[in-house]
């Protein structure tokens, strides 16, 4: 019954495996991991920082900041020849807590920079980007960016470094450059066959690319399967300790019912 149940579910991950799209977070990090990928979604997202080139690139980094503290584990995080940090995540699902969540992704990425000894002037500008496929503030623009500002004085700004970004492939506005509004299109589900932007078709290239890898097929099929069985062997134990809990409760009845 368990083996029939596994050749079952591992069908099953074959099928989602060749119907992902860009969308998933899994082969998001395998395509963005490729530097030039990576460099040309920063020069789109970020026109006016003019990055030339990316320094380091980790895919699925995990930041530990203590033992009593929440580690992150990012999707992409990389940085440039200017020092800044850029922390990249698709996401896919409307948690309601993107807010507090890029905050807390903020000051791990500042956790991550400043050494015991180092100096606050020592840190670098830090950007931390959402790729939505909904749109997190229901105003319909394509990117929102987020600066600290004065309350009092909009036009001032209080020059801490930090950026956090959320970009909607649900956009209806006209916010954003037609490379990137394209790029958009195609995360939110848009056929790259529809679209004539050379970006869009580099992208759709290394989505392909990346889902006939043998070595990232098995990885994401081992991953999913350790996640399913974790999944059943807890329903198991709900349903056992249910059925348990059940019987005491008819015992109880019965013991009240002969009193």
């Amino acid at each position: 019954m368990e083996q029939s149940r596994t050749l079952t579910l591992y069908k099953q991950l074959e099928q989602q495996w060749e119907s992902l799209t860009i969308q998933n977070r899994y082969l998001f990090a395998k395509v963005r991991s490729d530097p030039d990928n990576c460099l040309h979604f920063l020069q789109l997202v970020l026109p006016d920082i003019h990055i030339s080139s990316i320094e380091s690139i980790r895919t699925e980094g995990t930041i530990e900041a203590g033992p009593d503290s929440k580690s992150v584990r990012l999707d992409i995080l990389c940085s440039s020849e200017n020092g800044n940090y850029y922390d990249i995540e698709m996401q896919a699902q409307d948690t309601g807590e993107l807010p507090k969540r890029s905050r807390y992704y903020s000051s791990m990425m500042d956790e991550m920079q400043l050494q015991h000894s180092g100096m606050y002037k020592e840190l670098a500008d830090s950007y931390v980007i959402f790729l939505c496929s909904f749109d997190p503030f229901k105003k319909g623009k394509y990117c929102y960016v987020f600066r600290s500002t004065c309350v009092g004085c909009p036009d001032l700004e209080l020059g801490d470094g930090q950026s956090r970004i959320f970009l909607n492939a649900a956009g209806r506005m006209d916010d954003v450059p037609p490379e990137l509004r394209a790029f958009l299109d195609y995360v939110g589900g848009k056929p790259a066959g529809r679209s004539d932007d050379s970006y869009v078709q580099q992208i759709d290239r290394a989505v392909r690319r990346a889902k006939k890898n043998a070595v990232w097929r098995k990885q994401y099929m081992d991953w999913e399967m350790e996640k399913k069985e974790i999944e059943w062997m807890a329903l198991k134990k709900g349903r056992a300790e249910g059925k348990a809990e059940g019987k005491a409760e008819n015992l109880a009845e019965n013991i009240k019912t002969l009193a």
